[in-house]
């Protein structure tokens, strides 16, 4: 029986892999229009389908941009600015494309749109954050890739092909705050609903969603210029809540994740080329490591255990420093051994710190023994806290607990 199994599965492996190396023909004499093409993934895919033989309108946010596309690319590749936050530009794009793609004969429509603009900034806890701060990565991430979409959906449709929105991991498992994950959420159902649409008339929808690459969405400077920007206007209550270590110690533990970001963008562009020139595309494309074997993975688990990963490796607000302060056995769960240095530097004894890795089971099991050996046999977990949430009374028998945020015990 088992063996039947493994050749099933191995056979339709074996058909998969064959069905997707069918590409479209004609490909030369298809037009691509790309979004945010001046750096990063849209640049890449820009002189990646350039040196394939495809037409491709690069659009440009700066004029900067578009010239140093146009001087790493043939003759072929044309540019155009594009600001997707302005109507009146994304029409004028419009005008511009249909120019390009006129009724001659195998140029009729635009083959494929990839809707790649995006920014990631400003990034906060949400409660540091405005109205305006989520609107203006709605308008670029979202509302401006739907304006476009919009736009040019006419000539695509003419052509029956291909509608790529650049989504992320975090359209699939919301793990911080601001208008970032939110917008991308947005993308994911706005391509879903409009996949269904278009199949009627023979155009598919793709969408790409890459891990954490090292791009300008993901300089670090200016995310840590734009998170300090969000605390100087957080109120006095929120900064009182948070304590001034959460920033530095934030900023700190991204930094020790950065080395782990992959320089590798053609994992990305990779995806996007087969999703406008393979003859049977998928519908999502998860791109990177951490993607397939990390961030897809949580998304399918179960709600609690997420949050538990997320507030476990998230650092602490100041609230664990007001509970010792008010005499209670504080075990701190911390991200990195300075942040736990600091933490250890600012409390009374009783407080006592873990470094657990989420990602390690035996990480895991050794911070659950040593909560267990905390709690000793004369000792109860009388209540627990997670960030966002009042301390909740719990009746839970020694040994037996929750493990979320930090937790606090007394004898």
């Amino acid at each position: 029986m088992w063996l039947y199994l493994a050749a099933l599965v191995g056979l339709y492996h074996l058909l998969r892999w064959y069905r997707e190396r069918q590409v479209v023909s004609h490909l030369r004499d298809k037009y691509i229009f790309i979004t945010g093409c001046d750096s990063g993934f849209g640049n890449l895919l820009a002189r990646q389908l350039d040196l394939q033989g495809l037409r491709v309108l690069a659009a440009c946010l700066t004029e900067k941009g578009a010239q140093q596309l146009r001087k790493q690319t043939s003759d072929r590749l044309e540019t155009v600015i594009l600001d997707v936050t302005k109507t009146e530009s994304i029409a004028a794009a419009t005008q511009w494309v249909k120019e390009h793609v006129g009724d001659r004969v195998l140029l009729v429509g635009l083959w494929g749109l990839v809707n790649n603009a995006g920014i990631s900034i400003p990034t906060a806890p949400n409660e540091w954050l405005t109205k305006q701060d989520f609107m203006k990565i709605l308008d670029v991430n979202l509302l401006g890739v739907i304006e476009v979409t919009l736009s040019l959906l006419p000539l695509v449709r003419k052509a029956r092909g291909r509608v790529v929105n650049v989504s992320s991991v975090m359209g699939r498992i919301s793990l911080f705050g601001g208008g970032y994950c939110v917008s991308k959420y947005g993308v994911e159902a706005f391509s879903d609903s409009l996949r269904r649409e278009l199949s009627h008339f023979g155009v598919k929808v793709a969408m790409i969603e890459p891990g954490v690459f090292s791009t300008n969405i993901t300089n670090m400077e200016a995310f840590s210029q734009s998170f300090r920007t969000a605390w100087d206007q957080a109120s006095p209550e929120v900064k009182e809540l948070y304590g001034e270590t959460f920033v530095p110690t934030f900023l700190e533990s991204l930094e020790t994740l950065k080395p782990r970001w992959s320089k590798n963008l053609s994992l990305v562009t990779n995806c996007m080329e087969h999703a406008l020139t393979a003859c049977h595309p998928r519908t999502r494309y998860s791109c990177g490591w951490d993607a397939k074997l990390f961030y897809l993975p949580m998304s399918y688990m179960p709600t609690f255990l997420v949050d538990f990963m997320a507030y476990w490796s998230s650092p602490r607000p100041a609230q664990a420093l007001q509970l010792d302060l008010r005499g209670l056995r504080v075990l701190a769960a911390c991200l990195t051994e300075k942040g736990a240095q600091q933490l250890r530097k600012q409390t009374s004894d009783r407080l006592e710190t873990v470094i657990p890795d989420v990602t390690r089971t035996e990480s895991i099991a050794a911070a659950t023994q040593w909560v267990e050996e905390c709690l000793g046999a004369e000792i109860h977990l009388d209540f627990f806290y997670h960030p966002g949430k009042p301390p909740l009374s719990t009746n839970i028998p020694t040994g037996v607990f929750p493990i979320l945020g930090t937790f606090t015990c007394q004898a």
